[in-house]
């Protein structure tokens, strides 16, 4: 295996790293194993969910090369005490990248060691800081005509020997796999790929234009804070992109065009005639985003050299509009669970194909037809509050391995509310127990409304709990759920291994409870 060269290195791990105060939301949830090979940005699969993206560029000596940024989760990977004559906490992490074929096969695998100091309890802009980002960098050579991959995280202290680490050792790795397109080059001329921006060092760019800002190549990508996640909106107003162009000095004219998704609809549009000094120059622009509903959005960067026959060079990729806090603050598979909670199966199914912005429209537009607009003075309709009342009710009472929103008594507790009455059995003597529970309670018409025959096992002496709804409780979705027999709405859940986890086994919601 073969070591990743370090690229724009400025410590001593070879790997440039600092903080981005932001919360790391990807694009696309997709297993590792998948056969398809998904357009970036990405959040890692397994412990810890980073975010990749990645750009095509040509090194300094002209040859074609990938550059990748990571934002890692600092409070997802061990912070470890530094060992005889370091300075300060370490985290370590070892990334292994695997090109791969069509077919998945891998061509060529290198891994790489960063060793960097952490950066934890940080501020950004005077707000209370959501989890810390490490933006690990790291650059590849090209291989093929569109660069295959796979490329995985793991954290080293979380592996090694020792009870903090055995604690901890459940966090162990992320997973990404995906693909790069190529720059639009003709020869080792043209447009490089490009990263989207949370910052840059604006003193070190020289203005041609509004919203345009040019520098050479050489060093610049020093001067940027590029964002995997590329999401905007409401703790970024200003969308950045940064892009490169060789060999095209001399007057060009460039544009960039954001355009809504679905649809097309242009929305923002800049457009400047610069001078480039330098073969190799590093170009930046900017484009408000303040004013736009949350969503996807296409960003175009169009690029034409005067002195060259009008020929035209094309950059750019996806960005996200977004203004909820919690969409902030939590990765997408949160989110998805979150957003089970309350849209249908139809609807879920349609929120798992979509990116971060037009699942945040998706999730508004279900409140809004349950709440309508808030009145006047107000954050959130009523229905809303009533639901994050629930949810903060359900995990402070049913929280264990995952959140208490996530378990079965949770869900049934969001959807209903308290129940009218619940009866419980901790240690069921025989004559309690769950199967001669059940051939009482239920009967053959109920049983036959709900789904079926229910399994009797009489050596069960599981501890269990049956929450009855007289009158349907009071439901968050009234047109959702209702009772297969009478009005009545029965729920049984049982703590089948003993671990306080009561799963939900039966209930009389029609048509069965999601």
């Amino acid at each position: 295996m073969q070591d990743l060269p370090a690229g724009q290195a400025r410590t001593p791990g070879g790997v440039r790293a600092f903080c981005l105060l932001l919360a790391g939301l990807g694009l696309v949830l997709a297993p590792a194993g998948a056969d398809t090979f998904l357009p970036l940005p990405q959040e890692g699969t397994g412990e810890i969910p980073f975010v990749l993206d990645a750009a095509a560029f040509l090194s300094a000596a002209g040859q074609p090369e990938v550059y990748f940024c990571l934002a890692v989760p600092e409070e997802r990977v061990v912070c470890a005490e530094p060992e005889a004559g370091a300075t300060a906490p370490r985290i370590e992490v070892e990334l292994e990248l695997d090109n791969l074929n069509a077919a998945g096969d891998v061509l060529f695998a290198r891994t790489q060691r960063l060793d960097v100091p952490c950066e934890l309890g940080a501020t950004n802009e005077g707000r209370a800081a959501p989890p810390a980002q490490r933006l690990l960098f790291l650059t590849a050579p090209w291989l093929g005509a569109e660069h295959r991959f796979e490329l995985r995280l793991k954290d080293l202290n979380a592996t090694r020997r020792g009870l903090i680490y055995q604690l901890t050792g459940a966090k162990r790795r992320g997973i990404v796999r995906a693909s790069v397109s190529p720059a639009d080059l003709d020869g080792a001329r043209g447009l490089s790929g490009g990263l989207f921006l949370w910052g840059f060092g604006e003193e070190a760019f020289e203005a041609e234009g509004a919203g345009w800002w040019r520098a050479p190549a050489a060093g610049a990508r020093d001067q940027i804070q590029p964002h995997p996640a590329r999401i905007y909106g409401l703790r970024r107003e200003q969308l950045s992109y940064y892009c490169e162009a060789y060999r095209l000095a001399g007057w060009v004219v460039v544009s960039a065009e954001l355009r809504r998704l679905p649809g097309g609809e242009a929305v923002v549009r800049r457009e400047a005639r610069l001078q480039l000094v330098d073969e190799r120059a590093a170009l930046v622009c900017r484009l408000p985003v303040g004013e736009l509903a949350a969503g996807s959005y296409d960003l175009r960067i169009r690029l034409a050299a005067e002195d060259g026959g009008g020929a035209l060079f094309t950059a750019g990729g996806h960005a996200q509009v977004i203004w909820r806090p919690e969409s902030w603050n939590r990765t997408q598979a949160a989110l998805l669970d979150e957003a089970s909670l309350l849209l249908s199966e139809r609807q879920l199914q349609r929120y798992r194909r979509l990116e971060p912005g037009r699942r945040e429209a998706l999730v508004e537009s279900v409140w809004t037809a349950l709440d309508g607009r808030p009145a006047a003075g107000s954050i959130i309709g009523p229905k809303r509050a009533l639901y994050r009342e629930r949810v903060e009710i359900a995990d402070a009472r049913f929280s264990g391995r995952e959140p208490g929103r996530l378990t079965d008594r949770g869900r049934v507790y969001i959807h209903f509310g308290e129940p009218d009455e619940v009866h419980k059995e901790l240690l069921p003597r025989e004559q309690d127990q769950i199967a001669y529970f059940l051939e009482e309670e239920i009967g053959d018409a109920e049983e036959g409304q709900t789904g079926g025959t229910l399994k009797r096992n009489l050596h069960d002496d599981s501890a269990y709990q049956v929450w009855y709804y007289m009158h349907s409780g009071e439901p968050l979705l009234p047109d959702r759920y209702r009772a297969a027999h009478g009005q009545e709405l029965k729920f049984i859940f049982v703590d089948r291994l003993g671990t306080g986890e009561y799963r939900l086994i039966y209930s009389t919601v029609y048509g069965g409870f999601r």
